[in-house]
């Protein structure tokens, strides 16, 4: 086949190859999210989904046809119900991408690495510590790359605010505390149903891991197979706690949680931690907040020092950077203030007017006539409110999908072109803080 000029070559002991062959195991909602991105990014014909593997054929049915309709762009997407078939029979294979239940990973990873196929699986890495270990193990035996699916790890506004903003520039000066919150609508997260004539026979259940259609379709609140909601949220979330802090490890975590809305899952569906990260400056309490029954305010991530607040959400129209009240100007904290102003006309941050000014003027606290001070003693003493801090935009930052920028770094790794933003290394750390 010619290759054309503008199409991404790369090297492998077989030979030359214009594309990347594609293997996705899982065709739910994640498997077809991946294979989404997977078509967003291939204007180029650089990635080709060969195959897809799902144990249900009413998931596996669906995206095979639709990917099948793309056969004129390479797409083969030759379905396979059982994982193992597909990596025997595609042979040109050079990855796969796992979207399947928690317990099902290390298995399947540890299977494809051992294939000789690169892997991106999507977290948590696993539902025990155990098989996250192997997974680990297997990509430094094996000599593959595994990339695990935190995608906040190649966010453009992601990585300019833990890289630039909060470990180069240190705009919060000394962090004290972290929030993270998860909250979604319950009518997103409770049970699935499923279609009568589309079931699964008992012994083809039992075969997979699962006892009944409910635990196929709702294994995530069924403890031997997931982690329920907090699971699923918060890897990605205390993930960029880790980042944050340079790979401290939290020292204690507090916890409580309740089943109370959907009382027949095995799993919480709100729950509240507390985390006590170690830090050379002292210690940083972080708190995470997870509700599935109630959208307010979504999710974001918040994080706060005795100078400013950042808040980081993949909505990146919640995200901004707040300056304490108190740095108003340069005659009250002349070094501190100088900082804010030289971050914005860097272009490190923006201001509401495109360029730095004092939004808020410095009240003048000084005392009054005696006998009016005297006055207002006791009423004073409880009055002690902060003014308003300022708000300040981030850089505009060109706005991908949560998944194009995640793969895409998998992909440029496969070639060469990139390391890898959440390398399977990496992620054990907070997969086992996570898990705890």
């Amino acid at each position: 086949m010619q290759k054309r000029a503008n199409q991404i070559s790369f090297t492998r002991s077989a030979g030359r190859k214009e594309y990347l062959h594609i293997g996705l195991i899982g065709a739910g909602l994640q498997g077809r999210a991946l294979a989404a991105a997977c078509l967003r990014l291939n204007p180029q014909a650089s990635v080709r989904i060969q195959a897809v593997c799902d144990i249900w054929p009413r998931n596996l049915d669906s995206l095979s046809n639709m990917l099948g309709k793309l056969s004129h762009w390479g797409h083969q997407a030759r379905p396979y119900r059982n994982y193992r078939q597909m990596l025997t029979e595609e042979a040109d294979l050079d990855a796969v991408l796992i979207a399947t239940p928690d317990f099902c990973h290390s298995e399947q990873t540890i299977a494809c690495l051992d294939k000789g196929l690169h892997v991106y699986c999507e977290p948590e890495m696993s539902n025990t510590i155990e098989g996250a270990g192997a997974m680990v193990l297997a990509a430094r035996r094996t000599g593959k790359l595994l990339q695990i699916g935190r995608q906040r790890r190649s966010n453009p506004q992601y990585k300019h605010s833990v890289e630039i903003l909060l470990q180069e520039e240190e705009i919060l000066n000394q962090l004290t505390s972290v929030l993270a919150q998860h909250h979604r609508s319950q009518d997103i997260c409770g049970p699935r149903g499923w279609p009568v004539e589309s079931e699964l026979s008992e012994t083809e259940l039992l075969q997979h891991g699962y006892h009944s259609m409910h635990e196929l379709r709702n294994w995530r609140f069924v403890r031997r197979l997931g982690g329920g909601h907090f699971i699923e949220a918060a890897t990605h979330q205390l993930d960029v706690f880790r980042w944050l802090l340079g790979d401290v490890r939290p020292a204690s975590v507090i916890a409580c949680g309740t089943k109370g809305y959907w009382p027949d899952n095995e799993l919480f569906d709100t729950v509240v931690a507390v985390f006590e990260f170690p830090t050379p400056s002292g210690v940083v309490r972080a708190m995470y907040d997870l509700l599935m029954t109630n959208s307010s305010q979504a999710s974001f991530e918040q994080f706060m020092g005795d100078q400013g607040t950042l808040v980081l959400s993949e909505d990146r129209h919640w995200s901004a950077a707040f300056r304490e009240g108190w740095i108003a100007n340069k005659d009250v904290a002349p070094k501190e203030w100088a900082k804010w102003v030289r971050w914005v006309n860097s272009g490190v941050l923006i201001d509401n007017e495109g360029h730095h000014k004092p939004e808020v003027e410095y009240l003048d606290w000084s005392p009054r006539e005696k006998e009016e001070t005297q006055q207002e003693t006791v009423s004073a003493v409880d009055v002690r409110e902060s003014p308003t801090p300022p708000r300040y935009q981030l850089p505009s930052v060109v706005h991908y999908p949560a998944y194009d920028t995640h793969l895409k770094n998998f992909f440029d790794a496969i070639r060469g072109k990139a390391q890898l933003t959440c390398p399977a290394s990496e992620a054990f750390a907070t997969t086992v803080m996570t898990l705890k």
